[in-house]
């Protein structure tokens, strides 16, 4: 039996990240959309982003509509959380 049978029939699945670079400023967009495992800081303007790709867009639409977020945890990010999505 091969690894990725065991997955099945354990009812298990893979994490998927994906890695991609953006400008502080888009921020806000992939904080709406994603998931975000972790933010790592290039510099003052670029931040790498480490996104599970595998969750359906429909859990992240319950997720958002569920979960609060003060904008405490990212103060030091100019963002503002408080506009409509």
């Amino acid at each position: 039996m091969h690894l990725n049978q065991l997955y099945v029939v354990f009812g298990r699945s893979l994490d998927q990240i994906q890695t991609i670079n953006i400008h502080i400023s888009d921020l806000k967009n992939y904080l709406l959309k994603n998931v975000i495992d972790n933010i790592i800081e290039l510099n003052d303007k670029i931040l790498v982003l480490l996104i599970k790709t595998n969750i359906p867009p429909q859990v992240i639409k319950e997720l958002n509509a569920t979960v609060s977020i003060s904008g405490k945890e990212f103060e030091r990010y100019p963002i503002s959380f408080n506009s409509k999505r």
